[in-house]
């Protein structure tokens, strides 16, 4: 695998789960052809599969011997279905963490392709946001929901049946980011500081809100930092240590003390 990796040409490696997802830089790489495909190595099953944007797997083997491992060998297996198939552009994308990965696509679709090989639409951005997709988005996964910031928008989506649970818009463009600490909270880093972002309050069905107009933000955002701190100072308060070394008031001390 190690001679199939350097063979390629200007790869991104992602891990999620048991699985290695190689995606060439297509804005670096010369030819076409390569940047239709990604690869996918499973070293549990010892298999190498080459993907598509459009059509998921289309091309799975046993993991190579070393003297076959070449990327240029494994291309010239799947050269007639590259010759026809155009795929989107893969603007963005994040791992699932079961083995899966997910890809925001220059057609504004959010494709998920399955640790089996197949590839799901999950959510279809609206086509005035492609154009902020391609310049600045950032998508993370939190356990069964997925977090898009795309441009000055925040897109919260259900990640097993596309439903849209909120849709924030930020003051900022913010970059999302895991919390070791709390993995299934989505946090966002911006100029404006670091938020955490809770699940909105639901109507008086129990239903979270759908549609942008019924959404508060400031139930959404939260200021992670100021949370921390709070947690911080109740735990400390809730101790025998203080807070502070200040000295007592005059008022305080007693005669004679």
């Amino acid at each position: 695998m190690d001679k199939l990796v350097m063979s390629a040409v200007n790869e991104r490696v992602i891990t999620s789960g048991d699985n290695a997802y190689l995606l060439p830089d297509v804005k670096e790489n010369a030819l076409a052809s390569v940047g239709k495909v990604f690869l996918t190595w499973s070293p549990q099953t010892g298999t190498v599969s080459v993907n598509s944007a459009c059509r998921g797997t289309l091309l799975r083997k046993r993991s190579l011997a070393s003297k076959e491992s070449d990327f240029k060998k494994l291309m010239s297996e799947c050269v007639g279905l590259l010759s026809v198939i155009s795929p989107p552009e893969i603007c963005a994308f994040a791992p699932t963490g079961c083995g899966g990965l997910l890809l925001l696509l220059s057609s504004g679709w959010i494709s998920w392709l399955q640790k089996d090989g197949v590839l799901r639409k999950v959510y279809k951005l609206a086509d005035n946001c492609l154009a902020s997709c391609r310049v600045h988005s950032s998508m993370s996964v939190y356990g069964d929901v997925l977090v898009l910031a795309a441009e000055r928008t925040l897109y919260v989506i259900d990640i097993h049946c596309g439903l849209e649970l909120e849709k924030i818009t930020l003051k900022r463009e913010g970059v999302l980011f895991t919390n070791s600490k709390e993995q299934h909270t989505p946090h966002l880093l911006s100029e404006a500081g670091l938020f955490a972002i809770r699940p909105g309050e639901p109507d008086s069905d129990g239903k979270l809100p759908v549609h942008s107009e019924s959404l508060r933000p400031g139930s959404v955002l939260v200021e992670a930092v100021f949370e921390e701190a709070c947690r911080y100072y109740q735990q400390r308060s809730l101790s025998s240590n203080q807070l502070t070394g200040l000295p007592e008031r005059p008022e305080d001390q007693r005669p004679g003390a």
